[in-house]
């Protein structure tokens, strides 16, 4: 073969390779990345979607309402969504269908009360049992009024409802939970919202800046300078999940939580950047 066809052989292969490059870079920057699941991370994921996307020009991130971790994780797995946000770890079956996770924060579960109470500033594990249990139906004993108080609870094997279980087996033991079960944590959010007087419980990345006002259990008060120290234990792990190979702007992302700018975020938003741990 001619040493000028064969170069011009090789041009043409080159182009070639770079219009293919170039192609599926164009079909990444067209991308949306979906990421159904917890209500637990919804708010926080929100804002780090927005700060990838400023540092990230072309890039898209959709986070949709909460269909919970289960929820979001059977979408992954179906193929209707790129990523799955979860609050909980991985099942077997899960693991067994090629889904992957990693934690990229964790965040404290938090006692908080509708931003009409006053003169409740915390509350002991004994305190949180009675009110739970519905042997106490008053803020009074609490310091706050004699007023009649509400709650508002999580169904059975939510994951911040088992992070208090595993650290209050009092609570775990309460037969009846007294008032409303919510099935997400947005849906737990418009009932303080919409009501006053109500006490329940919340991941704090959801509850941080909407007026509601967050208790200290037994004198700890659940700050993410506190879940550093260790001082207050009471946290739940929050994962993206991806099924397949990582790559494209899911690499990005995912990568994109693990940096400084992301931890910066996850703090001013009432949680702490996990550094990386997760199984990845």
């Amino acid at each position: 073969m001619p040493k000028t066809l064969r170069m011009a052989l090789m041009v043409r292969m080159a182009l070639m390779v770079l219009f293919v490059l170039a192609f599926c870079r164009m079909g990444w920057a067209q991308e949306k990345i979906v990421i159904e699941g917890t209500g637990d991370s919804q708010k926080l994921l929100r804002c780090l979607a927005e700060a990838f996307q400023k540092e990230n020009p072309g890039r898209s991130v959709e986070i949709p309402e909460s269909i919970g971790s289960s929820g979001g994780l059977k979408a992954l797995i179906d193929g209707r969504c790129a990523l799955a946000r979860t609050a909980r770890p991985l099942k077997d079956t899960e693991k067994e269908a090629g889904v992957r996770d990693k934690i990229f924060a964790t965040t404290p579960v938090v006692f908080v009360a509708s931003g009409n109470v006053r003169g409740v500033q915390n509350l002991t594990s004994e305190q949180v049992v009675a009110v739970f249990s519905g042997a106490l139906s008053s803020w009074a004993p609490l310091g706050g009024g004699d007023r009649p108080l509400f709650v508002a609870s999580r169904e059975k094997g939510d994951s911040s409802r088992r992070v208090i279980e595993a650290h209050l087996p009092a609570f775990r033991d309460i037969s009846s939970m007294a008032g409303e079960a919510l099935y997400t944590t947005p849906s737990l959010m418009v009932i303080f919202q919409e009501h006053e007087d109500v006490l329940g419980y919340a991941p704090l990345s959801m509850v941080y800046d909407v007026g509601l006002v967050v208790l200290a259990l037994d004198g700890v008060f659940p700050s993410p300078e506190n879940v550093v120290r260790g001082t207050y234990e009471m946290v739940v792990p929050l994962a993206v999940a991806w099924k397949g190979e990582l790559n494209g702007p899911k690499r990005e992302f995912v990568d994109f939580l693990s940096s400084p700018a992301a931890a910066a975020i996850m703090r001013s938003c009432g949680a702490v950047a996990a550094g990386g741990n997760g199984s990845s």
